[in-house]
């Protein structure tokens, strides 16, 4: 499934930069934004080379996993087990951010599938929140990560896994 040159500028390159920091911000105790930057661009641009392919659509983001998790190994030099585990919780969140816009949107009969796929400006315009909602976690899990009392607190409860 083809995606639009302009739609992939405004609207991939910021999802892929957002997966990129929610991996980053869940693996590091400070967000690197230049390796964080080059991971979600390598991302975008492995997308749209997957995306320009004969697959069944929504395949690419199978087929990306191993990219972030690799160039995010190379870049940091963090264990690749850890980096694919990662990559796929960052994909989980963006599933789950981009379902739920969307079905938000489709019952309240704002947009239909059929246009969001047609329309490149309805597919840049519906796909922002998402972006919003990426960059919003990747920033909460920071947060909750260098907050003292907040770690404290989670790991009280028995969330004690997140690393410093």
């Amino acid at each position: 499934m083809e995606i639009p040159f302009l739609a992939w500028l405004l609207q991939g390159i910021p999802e892929c930069v957002g997966c990129a920091a929610i991996i980053f911000s869940i693996s590091f105790k400070e967000l690197a934004w230049k390796k964080i930057i080059i991971t979600g661009l390598i991302q975008a641009v492995f997308i749209y080379i997957i995306r320009l392919l004969p697959l069944t659509p929504y395949s690419h983001t199978f087929l990306v996993i191993p990219v972030i998790a690799f160039t995010v190994s190379f870049l940091t030099g963090m264990d690749i087990r850890l980096t694919h585990i990662y990559s796929v919780l960052a994909m989980l969140f963006l599933l789950v951010a981009e379902g739920g816009i969307f079905s938000l949107l489709n019952s309240f009969k704002i947009i239909t599938f059929e246009k969001f796929i047609n329309d490149t400006t309805t597919r840049i315009i519906y796909g922002t929140p998402q972006n919003i909602l990426l960059f919003a976690m990747a920033w909460l899990i920071h947060y909750m990560k260098n907050n003292v009392y907040i770690m404290k607190l989670l790991m009280n409860i028995g969330i004690s896994t997140w690393r410093r």
